[in-house]
């Protein structure tokens, strides 16, 4: 986004003349932006400026306002109408202020500088996940990822990546870092005959093919996962896996592997991941 691009950008400035330090392996994000309280300004500019800069939302919005305004301009007489317009990097807003004069205004008078605190944190990745079993639903970590509307299988195997087709209760728990150069790009789901390394199995104790997931870097990507999230849903009459992004509008968004559960009975169900692009130091 060019708004974050450009605020991360003048922090690199200021780390290299010493005014902040910065870690040099992390990718920084906007967590707040305000207009500094002895400026003069319209509320709506504010309330702008931190809805525009904080949404990591990769879209454009846009804002109308229709009215009617009129002049009376005498004869050998002219009227230069000024708009105010609050302009940095993304946003460019008309603001409902407006200036009359004769004359055209000199250029120092046409530009204000407008001072706006920004607050930067590390964003966080994801740079593994560890499997973790259970023999009962108490067994869960807090820390899980998350399915978005629940399994669709008895009472409190919500999250649980095996449920359905007995074993061991299956949980998937994210590993986080702040450090780029250990984040991931991907997941693949590895559907096997063969016993790789049990302790990272998806389908422990349940009968059929064993089932793994293999986390994967791309050195060559600039995007990185954020954020995962697991989707249940049955399978349609033509096999189609994609998400339908209508009927789960909060999923994270991004990529998703394959279904954990292809080959079997019942409800297909996805590891999807948010992605993010990385602006380093």
């Amino acid at each position: 986004m060019a708004k974050r691009k450009a605020v991360v950008n003048h922090a690199s400035a200021l780390s290299q003349h010493a005014s902040i330090t910065l870690d040099a392996s992390a990718s920084y994000g906007i967590i707040d932006a305000q207009i500094k309280s002895h400026f003069h300004h319209n509320n709506d500019v504010s309330d702008m400026l931190e809805d525009s800069l904080v949404d990591e939302e990769e879209q454009t919005k846009s804002y109308h306002n229709i009215e009617d305004r009129v002049y009376n301009v005498g004869p050998h007489s002219r009227v230069v109408l000024y708009q105010q317009v609050f302009i940095c990097s993304g946003i460019h807003f008309k603001m409902n202020v407006f200036k009359t004069t004769q004359e055209p205004l000199p250029y120092n008078q046409l530009f204000e500088e407008v001072p706006i605190d920004v607050v930067i944190a590390p964003r966080i990745f994801i740079k593994g996940v560890k499997v973790v079993y259970g023999d009962d639903i108490s067994d869960r970590p807090v820390e899980r990822v998350h399915s978005w509307r629940g399994a669709p299988f008895k009472q409190g195997r919500t999250d649980d990546v095996n449920a359905g087709y007995g074993g061991k209760y299956v949980f998937l728990v994210p590993e986080i870092t702040t450090n780029v150069n250990e984040a991931l790009t991907r997941f693949e789901i590895i559907i096997t005959d063969k016993t790789l390394k049990s302790e990272n199995s998806l389908s422990k104790g349940s009968s059929g093919k064993n089932r793994y997931l293999r986390p994967v870097r791309d050195k060559n990507n600039n995007m990185y996962i954020t954020d995962l999230m697991l989707a249940w849903y049955k399978r349609t009459p033509n096999g189609n896996y994609t998400i339908d992004r209508d009927i789960w509008p909060n999923l994270p968004k991004g990529y998703d592997t394959t279904s954990i559960n292809d080959g079997r009975k019942g409800p297909d169900e996805f590891l999807v991941w948010k992605l993010e692009e990385v602006y380093m130091i």
